[in-house]
């Protein structure tokens, strides 16, 4: 059983717009932020901005201090896990990730697992194509899941900076990766109408 020294760090990702949007005058990045810091561990929690996109908002997020600005996240992954016992990297797109996510996959990494990613049952019709994108079968959906944020890390396990699609971070025993099945709530803001639905989640209280 491993034991926290420090509180976890979590990191809100920002990769596009839709993170700025507002719900009652809230970011969807801030609230994503306020469930992470409300989750069982208290993890400190700061924000990570391209600059592309902090530049369009600058008179608006300019006081704030909780702000990392990057050119390319790969340029910065080293830098988030230093003097760091477990971080935890999060699209800020999925606001209500439920705090009992992050409560279960900071247990997980405390009993010994070094990576966990979130997953989905996939509810979409897939189809497998040939290289020149003609359909050759339907994929049996019950066979694949789809992973989504957050990803946690012990920190200490880690190699390395991913070159594998869907992890941030490489770690030194590949096989001690699990994941983690999300809930309704993950759902993605991709434009202006999906916050109809995550207001809507958050009127019904579906945050826990």
């Amino acid at each position: 059983m491993r034991h926290l020294t420090k509180p976890p760090k979590v990191y809100i990702l920002i990769e596009d717009k839709t993170a700025l949007l507002q719900i009652d005058r809230t970011f969807v990045f801030d609230i994503a932020a306020n469930q992470a810091k409300d989750s069982e561990f208290k993890p400190e929690v700061k924000i990570l901005c391209p600059e592309r996109i902090f530049q369009q908002k600058k008179e608006v997020l300019k006081e704030r201090n909780d702000f990392l600005i990057f050119k390319e996240i790969k340029d910065i992954l080293s830098d988030l896990i230093n003097d760091e016992e477990i971080v935890i990297i999060h699209n800020a797109s999925r606001p209500l990730v439920p705090k009992k996510i992050y409560n279960q996959g900071i247990k997980m990494l405390l009993q010994g697992v070094d990576a966990i990613k979130q997953q989905h049952v996939v509810v979409d019709t897939l189809k497998q194509v040939d290289e020149k994108n003609i359909i050759e079968k339907t994929v049996n959906r019950d066979l694949v899941k789809a992973i989504t944020s957050p990803e946690f890390y012990w920190v200490d396990s880690i190699s390395g900076i991913s070159e594998e699609f869907g992890w941030f971070y490489s770690i030194i025993n590949s096989k001690n990766r699990e994941f983690l099945f999300g809930e309704l709530e993950s759902t993605r803001v991709r434009s202006e109408r999906d916050l109809f639905l995550i207001k809507a989640l958050i009127e019904q209280g579906r945050l826990t």
